[in-house]
C-alpha cells in the first residue's frame, strides 16, 4: 500500500514552554546565549513547518517534481562539464554591455570562497590572485571614515556599517574580478544551483514511495534544521553520526515541541549520511573536510 500525505505530525506540533526550555538547557548544560540560540532556531522551525501545513492542501504530484528535478539537474550538470572543459574560452565570452554583471549579482563572501578554492587548486601560480582578492577590511575602513565625517557634520549619532553599503562599495571589485574570472565565477554558481537540485533528489530517494508508515517531514526538518545549528547550540560541531550530545538535544526538543522519537538515533544516522545533507550540514558547522 502506498504512502499517503499524513497531517498528524504537524498537527501536535507546538512550542516548548519556558519551563521546558529551561529543563532543557539545565540538562543540556547550555549557556544562556546558547539556551537562546535554540529558542530562535526551534521557533523558526515550527513555524516553517506551521505555514507549509497551512498551505494549499492539492500538493503538486511526487513523480511529476522528480521528473522536472532530475531535468533540470541533468542540465546542470552538462553546463558544469561544458564550462570546465573550456574554462580559458568562457573567461573570454564577457560582452562590452554587461561586462562584471555576474559579479556584482554576488557577495563579496562568494568571491572570499571562490578565491580560496582556486587558490588550493592552482599551486603553480599563487601570486596571480593578488589583484583579485577584495581588500575587505580597507573598504570597511573607508567607509567607517567617512560615516565619522558625515556623523559630526550633522551633528547625529555614528551608525553602524551596514552589509549592504559594505557590498556597494566592492561592486566595482567584484566586476572587475567577473571580467577576470567569469569561468570560476559561473562554476561556483552552477555548482551550488547543481547542489540543489541533487540534495532534494537525494532526499526524496531516501523517502521514496516504498510503502507502509507515512514518512515524517516534521521530524526530517527538525533534525536537518538542529545539525545545521548544532555549533551555536551545543557549542561543538557536529560529527558524522550525529554524536550523544545532539541525540540528547533531539530527544528533549522533540519530546518538548511534540514530535515522534521512535528510533530516532537510527533517523538522525540515516539523515546525515546523505553526501549532499553532510555537506550542507558541514558548512554551517565550519567543519573543515
Amino acid at each position: 500500500m502506498a504512502r499517503t500525505f499524513d497531517a498528524t505530525p504537524f498537527e501536535k506540533l507546538r512550542l516548548p514552554t519556558e519551563e521546558e526550555y529551561k529543563k532543557i538547557a539545565k540538562g543540556l548544560g547550555l549557556s544562556t546565549e546558547q539556551n537562546s540560540a535554540l529558542q530562535h532556531r526551534v521557533s523558526i522551525i515550527v513555524d516553517e513547518c506551521k505555514r507549509y501545513h497551512a498551505g494549499p492542501l492539492k500538493r503538486p504530484d511526487k513523480e511529476d517534481l522528480r521528473d522536472k528535478a532530475n531535468t533540470i539537474h541533468r542540465l546542470l550538470k552538462k553546463v558544469e562539464k561544458e564550462i570546465k572543459h573550456a574554462q580559458s574560452l568562457v573567461d573570454e565570452i564577457v560582452p562590452l554591455h554587461g561586462s562584471g554583471a555576474i559579479g556584482r549579482l554576488v557577495s563579496f563572501e562568494t568571491i572570499a570562497t571562490i578565491n580560496k578554492a582556486r587558490k588550493r587548486t592552482d599551486e603553480a601560480a599563487p601570486n596571480d590572485w593578488t589583484n583579485v582578492d577584495l581588500a575587505v577590511r580597507p573598504a570597511l575602513e573607508k567607509l567607517e571614515a567617512q560615516e565619522n565625517l558625515l556623523s559630526e557634520i550633522r551633528g547625529a549619532e555614528l551608525e553602524a556599517i551596514t552589509t549592504l553599503q559594505l557590498e556597494s562599495h566592492l561592486s566595482q571589485s567584484k566586476m572587475i574580478f567577473d571580467h577576470q574570472h567569469r569561468a570560476s565565477l559561473l562554476l561556483h554558481i552552477v555548482s551550488e544551483m547543481k547542489d540543489q537540485f541533487d540534495f532534494w533528489l537525494q532526499e526524496q530517494n531516501a523517502e521514496k514511495d516504498t510503502g507502509g508508515r507515512p514518512f515524517n517531514l516534521v521530524r526530517r526538518h527538525f533534525i536537518d534544521s538542529l545539525a545545521c545549528d548544532a555549533r551555536h547550540i551545543l557549542g561543538q560541531p557536529l560529527i558524522k553520526s550525529g554524536g550523544g550530545a545532539f541525540l540528547k538535544l533531539c530527544n528533549e526538543v522533540f519530546n518538548a515541541c511534540g514530535v515522534e522519537t521512535d528510533s530516532l538515533e537510527s533517523a538522525i544516522r540515516n539523515h546525515l549520511k546523505v553526501p549532499s545533507v553532510w555537506k550542507k550540514v558541514s558548512e554551517y558547522n565550519g567543519i573543515v573536510a
